[in-house]
């Protein structure tokens, strides 16, 4: 029996260059682009700043897998397509995946399995994401140039269309499918996601309430501005809009 080596096939030359399949490539991963996600995430600190908004209510010496990591799998697997929990029946075993949860990308130790992100999502209060919308707003303005005056806040809902019989999920007239009404936020060009629960009033008001209140330091003195539909004239955004900075 022959150890220690590695199995080579040979193919005819091209141009005079020689031509070898050599299988000692090792742990690969058709996920190479997380890392460049996880170089992003570094620079905002985006996932450490959301993580520290949630209350973890773990008992510390029992838990395997901290929040911070799971917090990161779901949203690296979010932004890379993968939407739903049991992608991780495969990613949670990715070298690029683990590697850019801060784990090692071999030998013992997986990223948190389906069940686990599961409890994770279905776990966080309403406090929870209230305190992660305000953290996502005061990171999005602080992108903003130093020195700006006008911040206007753009509201508007999207579809997110759903297939089977998902949580949370509702049909809705207007786009006709099953779906959820993600709400997004927006200022200037920069947009992102406040919630897709469904109450948006809320979720609208997380907005108002990080920047008109002087979350951002950044811009102590500018002022904040909105547009919406006429939905958006509830009495929670209104209140969140009237609220003095502090």
């Amino acid at each position: 029996m022959v150890t220690g080596s590695t199995l080579t096939l040979g193919f005819p030359a091209v141009k005079g260059r020689e031509v070898t399949a050599v299988f000692d490539g090792g742990d690969v991963t058709s996920d190479s682009g997380v890392l460049l996600l996880r170089q992003a995430d570094r620079r905002l600190e985006l996932t450490r700043t959301l993580a520290d908004a949630v209350c973890d209510g773990r008992e510390a010496r029992k838990v395997e897998h901290p929040l911070l990591e799971m917090l990161r799998a779901r949203v690296y697997g979010i932004a890379l397509g993968y939407e739903d929990c049991n992608d991780f029946d495969r990613l949670a075993g990715d070298p690029g995946f683990k590697t850019a949860c801060d784990l090692l990308p071999t030998g013992v130790g997986d990223l948190a399995s389906q069940p686990t992100l599961s409890r994770f999502e279905n776990g966080l209060t309403r406090a929870d994401l209230f305190r992660m919308g305000e953290a996502l707003a005061r990171t999005a303005v602080g992108r903003l140039p130093g020195g700006t005056e006008r911040i206007v806040i753009d509201v508007d809902p999207t579809d997110d269309p759903c297939h089977g019989q998902q949580e949370f999920e509702f049909f809705n007239g207007y786009y006709d499918c099953h779906c959820y009404l993600s709400l997004m936020e927006g200022h200037y060009n920069p947009r992102y996601i406040i919630s897709n629960r469904a109450d948006e009033d809320d979720s609208a008001s997380v907005g108002w309430h990080a920047v008109g209140n002087g979350a951002n330091p950044h811009h102590p003195h500018s002022s904040a501005e909105g547009g919406g539909d006429g939905r958006r004239n509830k009495a929670e955004i209104m209140t969140a809009r009237r609220q003095p900075r502090t």
